[in-house]
């Protein structure tokens, strides 16, 4: 079964930042009295890393799920791509900073869509989250979007990141195949948010197609109604 391979895959993958998470909380209660203020601190910034991959990976978690149900309503609405990337950019400035990696916002002001808000919203964050995930230091990630053929905008989230190879970038949005691998930084992911990506997408009439070289980055196209 589909779901129970990706169950599998997700469990496996959960487990490695949890239990090290709990490490860490013993090793502090173990070592308290014998911590410094400066290696407290070390093991503090430890646990809080640890604790948002774990976040991470429960916020995609449960979206997901609550999709699979049919709970989650959609309400189309029109929707300024311009001003929605900026909002959603800034929730990335931290990690930005951390990298030294440019994102640049390269929308037209008069460019819309017609999406569910927090779909597409979900649709951005991880589109860019993936980006500044794969992308070295000092790298450069652009956000572009064009008016296409049919009445359909498409939005591209471009980086000069690692790539991704031909052959695995058909696997990327199958349930039941472990695609996703260790960030630049080593940081970790789910694996959910392309599956997430791809779903809402076709639940508001929309679609994606990625173009990828290794060494040279990605670009990830999403398409989506401006009517």
């Amino acid at each position: 079964d589909t779901k129970n391979k990706f169950f599998a895959i997700l469990s496996h993958d959960y487990k490695s930042p949890f239990t090290g998470f709990l490490n860490l909380t013993q090793y502090l209660i173990d070592s308290k009295d014998n911590l410094k203020p400066d290696e407290i601190l070390e093991v503090g910034v430890s646990m809080n890393q640890t604790a948002k991959k774990m976040y991470g990976f429960m916020e995609n978690l449960l979206i997901w799920s609550t999709s699979q149900m049919n709970q989650m309503p959609i309400r189309v609405v029109e929707i300024k791509v311009l001003n929605k990337i900026n909002e959603l950019s800034s929730l990335f400035d931290e990690i930005l900073n951390e990298k030294d990696i440019i994102l640049e916002n390269n929308v037209d002001k008069n460019i819309k869509v017609r999406c569910d808000q927090n779909m597409f919203s979900s649709i951005i964050r991880n589109l860019i989250y993936n980006s500044i995930k794969y992308t070295a230091t000092g790298g450069h990630i652009l956000v572009s979007a064009i008016e296409a053929m049919g009445n359909n905008v498409e939005i591209s989230v471009i980086d000069n990141g690692v790539g991704i190879k031909e052959e695995k970038i058909k696997n990327l949005f199958r349930i039941d195949i472990k695609t996703s691998s260790p960030g630049t930084n080593l940081e970790q992911g789910s694996g959910l948010g392309l599956i997430l990506i791809k779903e809402f997408l076709e639940k508001n009439n929309g679609s994606i197609r990625v173009e990828s070289e290794i060494g040279k980055g990605s670009n990830f196209i999403i398409s989506l109604p401006n009517i």
